[in-house]
C-alpha cells in the first residue's frame, strides 16, 4: 500500500524538479523528495492510528488519506465520500482535492465546485494550493468544460500578476501553454503564439508548447512553419521518450503522436 500512496508524490516532485530548472535544481529537488518521503511515511502513520477512530474524530488530513487510499484501490464512492467529510473537517485540502477531480477524473464540475470554496476563503487574495495559484486551476477547469473566455480571464489573474510583479521568466511555462489553448479555442493565434514563445523560452525541451505553436501557424494560414513546428514537436516528444522511458510533460492536456499526424496530414499547402 505504501507503494501505491509515494511513488505518485515522488513522481510529481521529480517532475517539477526536471522542468523549468538546471542541474543544481534537480539536486535540490531530489533532497526535497527524500525529505517529502519521510513525511509521508509519517502521514502513513498518523492515517493508520486513526483508523480505530469514528470518522467524527478524525482530522481532516486523515479523511483526505483515507479518501486517496480508496482512490488507489479505484473505490470512487467511498472517496468521494472521504475527500467530502475531509474538506468540511479541513478546508484548506479544497485545492487539492478539486485538482485530484480535475486531473485524474476529468470532472471539471466538481473540481469548480472545490476551488471556487477554496478561493471563497479569501476572496480578495489569490490563494495558492500546493505549487499552482487557485486562478491557474480554476482557469483548466473552465477550458475544460469549453468556457476559454473565462479561462483566459482565470489565467490573468494569477499569471499576469506573477508576470507584472517579477517577470516572465519566474511564471511556470504550463501556464503559458494552457492560456495558449485557449487563446487557439478562441481562434485568437497572435496571442497564442506570444505565449508559447515565452513557454518555450522558459523550458525549451516541451513538446505541447511547439505543438500549439504549430495550429497557431495553422490557423494564421503559416503552414510551413507550422509543419516546422509539428516536426519539432514529434522531435521534442521522441526525445523525452528516450530519455526518460515515456513522454509526460505533467500537463493535464495529454500530447499524443497520433495528434501530430492528423495535424500534419490536415495542412493545406
Amino acid at each position: 500500500m505504501r507503494q501505491l500512496v509515494l511513488i505518485p508524490c515522488l513522481l510529481v516532485v521529480c517532475h517539477f524538479s526536471v522542468a523549468q530548472t538546471d542541474g543544481t535544481t534537480y539536486i535540490g529537488g531530489t533532497a526535497y523528495m527524500l525529505k517529502l518521503n519521510s513525511a509521508q511515511s509519517a502521514y502513513m502513520f498518523d492515517w493508520r492510528s486513526s483508523q480505530k477512530l469514528p470518522d467524527s474524530l478524525r482530522t481532516g488530513q486523515q479523511l483526505f488519506f483515507e479518501g486517496s487510499v480508496h482512490n488507489s484501490k479505484n473505490e470512487l464512492n467511498q472517496m468521494a465520500g472521504y475527500y467530502e467529510k475531509a474538506a468540511q473537517k479541513d478546508p484548506t485540502l479544497q485545492g487539492m482535492i478539486g485538482y485530484d477531480f480535475l486531473s485524474n477524473f476529468h470532472d471539471p464540475v466538481t473540481a469548480l465546485r472545490y476551488f471556487e470554496a477554496y478561493d471563497a476563503r479569501t476572496p480578495n487574495f489569490d490563494d495558492i494550493s500546493a505549487n499552482d495559484p487557485i486562478s491557474y486551476r480554476k482557469g483548466l477547469a473552465y477550458a475544460m468544460i469549453g468556457n476559454h473566455a473565462e479561462a483566459v480571464r482565470q489565467f490573468d489573474k494569477g499569471l499576469g500578476a506573477i508576470e507584472v510583479k517579477h517577470g516572465a521568466e519566474w511564471v511556470n511555462y504550463r501556464f503559458f501553454v494552457a492560456r495558449a489553448i485557449s487563446y487557439l479555442a478562441l481562434k485568437q493565434p497572435e496571442c497564442a503564439l506570444d505565449d508559447l514563445a515565452k513557454a518555450i523560452k522558459n523550458y525549451d525541451r516541451s513538446a505541447i508548447a511547439r505543438f500549439y505553436q504549430g495550429e497557431a501557424y495553422q490557423q494564421m494560414g503559416r503552414i510551413a512553419e507550422a509543419k516546422v513546428a509539428y516536426d519539432d514537436a514529434r522531435f521534442r516528444m521522441q526525445y523525452i521518450r528516450y530519455q526518460r522511458g515515456d513522454y509526460n510533460e505533467g500537463l493535464i492536456y495529454d500530447l499524443h503522436e497520433g495528434q501530430i499526424d492528423d495535424a500534419l496530414k490536415a495542412l493545406k499547402p
